[in-house]
C-alpha cells in the first residue's frame, strides 16, 4: 500500500493535490515500490532556505529536498518512507523561464525528489543523465514535456 500525505504550508500557489498524489504513486510504482509512506510538503522560500541551511548547510532556498527515512527490500517487496519538500515560490518564479505552468514545475520537483528516494542521484554526469531519463519518462506519462534548458 502506498500512502501519500500532503502538507501545504505556503500561500503562493493553489495545489492540485489529486494530480500530485497520482504522479507520486505512478513514480513509485514504476520504480518497483509498492509499499510506501510518503510525505509531500509544500513550503515558501523562507522555510525552504531554513531547511536547506539546517540540513545541508546551504544558506539559500532550493527547489526540492528529499529525506529518506527508511527503506527495505524484503521478499521482493520494496518499501520506502520519505519526505519530499518543495518550494512553491520557487516553482512560481522559475516556471515562466521554462515556458510552462507552476503546476508542471512542482510536478517536476515531486518526481525529482521521489527519484532521489528511490536511489537516483545527480552528482556526476552519468547519474545525472540517468536521473533526467527517469524524470522525462515520468513526466511524459502525465502529458508533460520536461524543460531542462539551462538547468543544472
Amino acid at each position: 500500500m502506498i500512502r501519500i500525505a500532503i502538507t501545504d504550508r505556503q500561500k503562493s500557489h493553489k495545489l492540485d493535490k489529486t494530480t500530485l498524489r497520482r504522479v507520486a504513486r505512478d513514480v513509485l510504482q514504476h520504480e518497483g515500490v509498492f509499499s510506501a509512506d510518503i510525505s509531500l510538503v509544500f513550503v515558501d522560500d523562507a522555510e525552504m532556505q531554513a531547511l536547506n541551511r539546517r540540513h545541508l548547510e546551504h544558506d539559500y532556498p532550493t527547489d526540492v529536498l528529499c529525506f529518506l527515512m527508511d527503506e527495505s527490500d524484503a521478499d521482493n517487496a520494496r518499501y520506502i518512507n520519505a519526505e519530499v519538500i518543495a518550494s512553491t515560490e520557487t516553482a512560481v518564479r522559475e516556471a515562466p523561464g521554462y515556458d510552462w505552468h507552476a503546476d508542471a514545475e512542482l510536478t517536476l520537483y515531486v518526481v525529482h525528489g521521489l527519484l532521489h528516494a528511490c536511489g537516483y542521484d545527480d552528482l556526476d554526469p552519468h547519474s545525472k543523465t540517468r536521473m533526467r531519463r527517469a524524470e522525462r519518462r515520468a513526466l511524459e506519462r502525465h502529458g508533460l514535456e520536461p524543460r531542462y534548458r539551462g538547468r543544472q
